[in-house]
């Protein structure tokens, strides 16, 4: 975390920084994350997968300091996509430029906590579901994605012809 908040420090480069990949980096911490989200202002692009101990605080900070942030990876992120709690505001408001989000292997994405996302990020261009997806949110996807170019459902095991067939007539944009 010191050697991150250094860098950022010494280096003006992190104010240019337009993307950051922090894939399975086990050791980092919201502190970390924090910092950079302070000093990367023009940030479009950041993955925090498999860095599991991030939490939900520190993408709330990314939120508020990277106000261009339009791709986010929380692949197996299980941290930074808590379990409805009351009071968890899921995802934070700043995520509304979002156009790409992979959520594969997020367990504690519920249902609600999913079609949260789906009405903050009316944008999205680019979703990969979590595998315990269902023909419900399915519906969410087909009701809150009209711009849907790519959609990841790969390892779904409960999607039904419906739920599909839901997608397929919601999304206008999805080929």
């Amino acid at each position: 975390v010191e050697s991150i908040q250094q860098f950022c420090s010494a280096k003006l480069v992190f104010r240019r920084m337009e993307s950051i990949n922090m894939e399975a980096m086990p050791e980092l911490r919201d502190r970390a994350v924090k910092t950079l989200a302070k000093c990367t202002p023009n940030l479009k692009e950041l993955s925090i997968s498999k860095c599991q101990r991030v939490t939900v605080l520190a993408l709330k900070a990314v939120a508020d300091g990277c106000p261009q942030l339009s791709r986010l990876n929380l692949n197996y992120d299980n941290l930074a996509v808590p379990t409805a709690a009351p009071g968890v505001i899921w995802p934070p408001a700043g995520l509304t430029k979002l156009t790409a989000i992979d959520l594969r292997g997020c367990p504690n994405l519920t249902p609600d906590l999913f079609e949260n996302l789906l009405q903050t990020c009316q944008n999205l261009e680019m979703l990969v579901t979590p595998c315990h997806i269902t023909d419900v949110d399915l519906n969410c996807i087909a009701n809150h994605c009209p711009n849907l170019v790519s959609l990841d459902m790969s390892y779904s095991y409960y999607p039904t012809d419906n739920g599909v067939e839901s997608v397929a007539n919601g999304c206008p944009s999805t080929p």
